[in-house]
């Protein structure tokens, strides 16, 4: 999954002056990647950009992402459908088959990942 990322290189100035890089969650490894055409493996700055925007996504995408998804899926305009904690493993794995298998999704994900 690839995000990109606009980095503002001039964080004094009211001119931003940005640079395009990409964060790869790279499924296969399971790690997070950077990918920057302009910055040095290991710069200090591009890392500390780079793990606040991964700690983000981290942070939307745990159970509280799917409990809203799950909120959201269950109203019937009168009430909920009851689930819990202990349903989050699978409502992880449904949404993610949803996600993949949808119509608008282009990539052939079978062969990506497998």
């Amino acid at each position: 999954i690839l995000f990109s990322v606009l980095q503002d290189l001039t964080p004094d100035s009211k001119d931003m002056t940005g640079h395009y890089y990409l964060i790869v969650l790279n499924l296969k490894a399971g790690r997070f990647e950077v990918m920057d055409s302009l910055t040095a493996e290991g710069n200090h700055v591009l890392m500390a950009d780079a793990r606040t925007i991964i700690g983000s996504i981290k942070h939307l995408w745990d159970d509280c992402g799917y409990f809203v998804l799950k909120f959201i899926e269950s109203w019937n305009d009168i009430r909920m459908l009851p689930f819990n904690p202990s349903d989050m493993p699978v409502l992880r794995k449904l949404y993610l088959k949803k996600w993949v298998d949808h119509v608008n999704n282009k990539i052939d994900w079978q062969k990506l990942l497998f």
